[in-house]
Order: structure tokens, then sequence, then C-alpha cells
């Protein structure tokens, strides 16, 4: 699966990371759990920004007169996003973006998303997408393989076979295993008991 932003690829999910992923999450829903990751980890910058400030931003709009605003956190961040009045330093920002999935497009971010977040996070108009993409996937790895190594370093050894260093290597060795069944499989097995 290779993420993209405006068609400018931006992380890849390699077999080996995919199979790692295939242990904690089912088969069936793996494709639409990584696009929701995806999805998640570029809005959830924005949010979080938004958010940590609403009280800041709020104050800003009452100066400037505005008698009511969006309920919703989305639409809020929209409607700051997009106002020639609150000093956002990024307004040449005119049309959105895209986060693709394989060169198929799952996610619009918005000129307004892009200009809030360009202003108060003070990098390149992409770096802070492509920063937060990298990670939410390095992160759901870096979970999983420590769980794969908790279930997997004992079984290993008690094998007498040696526990790799690199993390490709050893995810491979795993899943090479006899006795190794995804989460798909677990599941399977689980309901037939």
């Amino acid at each position: 699966m290779k993420f993209s932003i405006d068609g400018n690829q931006k992380f890849e999910l390699l077999d080996w990371h995919k199979s790692l992923i295939k242990n904690d999450i089912r088969s069936d829903i793996f494709d639409a759990d990584m696009k929701r990751r995806a999805t998640y980890s570029v809005d959830m910058l924005i949010h979080k920004l938004v958010h940590s400030n609403k009280e800041k931003f709020l104050k800003q709009l009452k100066s400037l007169e505005v008698k009511e605003v969006p309920g919703k956190l989305e639409d809020l961040t929209e409607f700051i996003g997009s106002r020639d009045d609150m000093g956002l330093q990024s307004t040449e920002m005119t049309s959105g973006v895209s986060l693709e999935c394989d060169s198929v497009a799952i996610h619009s971010i918005s000129a307004a998303y892009l200009n809030l977040a360009k202003t108060y996070f003070q990098k390149s108009e992409m770096d802070y997408l492509t920063d937060q993409l990298e990670w939410a996937f390095n992160e759901k790895i870096k979970g999983c393989l420590r769980r794969m190594h908790a279930e997997w370093d004992p079984k290993l050894s008690d094998k007498s076979i040696s526990i790799p260093l690199d993390d490709e290597i050893f995810v491979n060795l795993v899943i090479s295993q006899p006795d190794y069944k995804d989460r798909s499989s677990r599941d399977a097995e689980a309901v037939e008991v």
C-alpha cells in the first residue's frame, strides 16, 4: 500500500509491515483500517490544534465581532481556516490536497485546514502531513512488533532459534514458523471452539 499526498508518495507499507500488522488485525478489514488510520492521522493534527487553541480562537473571533460559530470541531476548523481576518500567514493556499492510497483518493484535505496548519505549525505546507502520516504508521508497526516479540521471543528461544535484530527478518522468521497463525486464523479457530 502506497500512501501519497497529491500524487507524491509519502509512505509505503511494505509486505513485511502488512504481515506484521495482520498478526493484530484481521485480513478482511486490513485495507479499510489502514486507510482509516491514514485519514485520521492527517485530520487529528488539525483537530488537536483547534481543540488546544479553541479558547484563543474564540476570543479572537469575538474581538472580530463574530456572534456565533459552528459547534462541531471539524466545522469550526473550516470556519477558522477560511477566514481572512484571523491573521493566518498562509492565505495563499487556495486549494486543498488529496490523500491517496495506491493512487486512489481516500480523503480530501481542504485549503482551510492547510492554511490553519501551515500557519501554526511553521513548516512547509506538506511536511506536517507527511510527518503525521509516517508517525501513525510507524507507531502501529512498533506496537505490533512489541506484541509479536512478547509472544514469539520465548517460543523461538524454546526452539533454540536466535532472535534476529532486524525487524523484517524477525517478522519473516515468525510467519514462517509452522505453528504461526495470523489474527484471521486465530479468530476462525476461536469461533470453531
